[in-house]
C-alpha cells in the first residue's frame, strides 16, 4: 500500500478520533459568547460526564485490534462475538454511570452559586443518558473500520459533528435565555441521529446473518465466555490506562496549581497544545493498529513486515513535520489559549524540553498502538500505568521544591525509560510474528 494512501486514511482516522473534542471546543466558544453562567454550568456538567465517556471510548480502542485481527482471519464468528461482548460491557458501564448520576448527591453542591450548581447537575443527568448511545455508535464505527470502511466512518463522523454544532446553534438562537440542560438535550438528540445513520450504514455492508447470529449467541455468557474474556482483557486494560492517565494529569495539575495559578494554567494549556499536535500522530497510530492486526489475523508475515516499514516512515514524516510547525508556531498557539504573559513565559521557557515532551507523547501513542496491532495489550499497558504513577507521583509528593520545568523534565525522563521498554517488547513480538511461516505459503 502506498504511503500517500495510508497518510490519507490516517488523517481521516485522526479526524474521527478528535472530532468530538474539537466540536466540544467550538461549542464551548459558542456558549461563552452567549452567557458566562451557561458556559460555567455546561462545562462543569461536561467535565463530570467526560470521565464515563473516556472509559467507554477507551474500551473500544482495546477491542479495535481484536476486531481487525478477526477480520483479517476471515472469522466472522469471532469478529461479531468480540463486537457484542465489548458492547454489553460498555452498555453495563453506561447503566451504572446513569445510576450514579441519578441516585448520587449533586457533585456541584460545593459551588457557592446555587443556580449554576443546579443547572450543571441537570445538564449532567441529561448528558449521561447519551452514554449507551455513544457506546453503541462508537462500537459500530470501529466495526466498520475493521471492514476497512475508513472513508465511510469519516463521513459519518463529520455528519454527526456538524449536526451537533447546528443543534447547539439552534438552541442558542431559539431561546433568548438558553439553559445548560437544553444544550445537553441537543447533544442527546444528535447522538441518536448519528447512531441511527451509522446503524443503517453498518447493516448495508456487513454479513447480516452472521451479525444477528452472533448477537443471539453473545447473550449466552457460559458458551461465549472465552470471547468475553478476550474483550475484557483487551478493552479493560486500555480503559484502565485511560483512567490512570486522567488521574495522573489531575494530580500533576493540582501540583502545578500549588506552584501558582499561572503554572496551573500553563500545564493545562501545554496539554491542550500537545493534544492538538498529536491529532495526526493519533491517526497514524490507530491506522497502524488496524492494518497490523489485519495482517496478523491473515497470518501474512510479508504483509506485516511491509506495514511495519511503511508506518515507521509515515510516523517519522508526520512527527518531524508537526514538530517543526510546533516549534515555529508555539508563541502563536499559546496566544490562542491565553494572553497572560506569565503563562506564556512558563511554556516558552521550557525551550527544547517542549519538543522532547511532544516527541515522547508521540512515541507512546505509536508504540502502544503497534503493540495493540500484535494483540499485545495487557502487559505493555500495565507497565506504562505502573511506571508513570509510581515514578512521578512519589517524586512530587515527597521531594520539595520541584519547579515547573523539572515537572515536565520528570515526565520526559520517565516516558523515555518506558518507551525504551516498549521498543524492546515491540522488537521481540515482531520477531516472533515474522518467525511464523507465511500462511499463504503454508496453505
Amino acid at each position: 500500500m502506498k504511503i500517500l494512501q495510508l497518510l490519507n486514511e490516517s488523517l481521516k482516522i485522526a479526524a474521527n478520533r478528535s472530532a468530538t473534542q474539537v466540536a466540544s471546543i467550538i461549542i464551548v466558544g459558542l456558549l461563552g459568547a452567549a452567557s458566562t453562567e451557561l458556559l460555567a454550568a455546561f462545562s462543569l456538567a461536561l467535565s463530570a460526564a467526560a470521565i464515563f465517556f473516556v472509559a467507554n471510548t477507551a474500551i473500544q480502542y482495546g477491542l479495535q485490534a481484536e476486531l481487525s485481527k478477526s477480520m483479517g482471519a476471515g472469522n466472522h464468528r469471532d469478529l461479531f462475538g468480540i463486537f457484542f461482548a465489548g458492547l454489553w460491557f460498555m452498555i453495563a458501564l453506561s447503566v451504572i454511570a446513569i445510576g450514579i448520576a441519578y441516585f448520587s448527591p449533586n457533585p456541584f453542591n460545593s459551588i457557592s452559586e446555587s443556580g449554576i450548581s443546579n443547572q450543571a447537575f441537570l445538564a449532567y443527568q441529561v448528558l449521561v443518558l447519551s452514554l449507551p448511545i455513544v457506546a453503541i455508535h462508537a462500537g459500530i464505527n470501529f466495526l466498520l473500520e475493521a471492514y476497512q470502511k475508513i472513508t465511510l466512518v469519516f463521513r459519518l463522523r463529520m455528519l454527526a459533528v456538524a449536526l451537533q454544532i447546528v443543534a447547539v446553534i439552534w438552541v442558542l438562537h431559539a431561546n433568548p435565555e438558553p439553559q445548560a440542560y437544553e444544550i445537553s438535550l441537543a447533544y442527546l438528540a444528535t447522538d441518536v441521529a448519528g447512531l441511527l445513520t451509522s446503524m443503517a450504514a453498518c447493516l448495508f455492508y456487513i454479513d447480516r446473518k452472521a451479525f444477528f447470529r452472533a448477537a443471539r449467541a453473545s447473550l449466552r455468557f457460559i458458551t461465549e465466555r472465552q470471547i468475553y474474556f478476550r474483550a475484557l482483557k483487551s478493552g479493560g486494560s486500555v480503559a484502565a490506562g485511560a483512567v490512570s492517565q486522567k488521574y495522573l494529569f489531575f494530580y500533576v495539575g493540582l501540583y502545578s496549581a500549588s506552584l501558582g495559578a499561572t503554572y496551573a494554567s500553563a500545564f493545562a494549556i501545554l496539554n491542550s497544545i500537545i493534544f492538538l499536535l498529536l491529532i495526526p500522530v493519533t491517526g497514524v497510530s490507530q491506522l497502524a493498529t488496524i492494518k497490523l492486526s489485519f495482517a496478523c489475523g491473515a497470518k501474512n508475515s510479508s504483509m506485516l513486515l511491509s506495514f511495519w516499514k511503511v508506518f515507521r516512515k509515515l510516523f517519522l514524516w508526520v512527527v518531524i513535520t508537526t514538530g517543526v510547525f510546533a516549534w515555529l508556531a508555539l508563541p502563536w498557539m499559546i496566544s490562542l489559549f491565553s494572553e497572560d504573559t506569565m503563562v506564556a513565559s512558563h511554556i516558552s521557557g521550557l525551550g527544547y524540553l517542549f519538543l522532547v515532551f511532544y516527541l515522547m507523547d508521540c512515541s507512546f501513542s505509536f508504540l502502544l498502538s503497534m503493540l495493540r496491532g500484535l494483540s499485545d495489550i495487557f502487559y505493555p499497558q500495565l507497565m506504562v500505568n505502573i511506571s508513570m504513577l509510581l515514578m512521578i507521583i512519589p517524586v512530587l509528593k515527597f521531594i520539595p521544591g520541584v519547579d515547573f520545568p523539572q515537572v515536565i523534565g520528570l515526565f520526559c525522563l520517565v516516558e523515555f525509560w518506558v518507551a525504551a521498554g516498549l521498543i524492546a517488547r515491540w522488537r521481540k513480538k515482531l520477531g516472533d510474528m515474522l518467525a511464523v511461516p507465511d500462511h499463504r505459503r503454508v496453505s
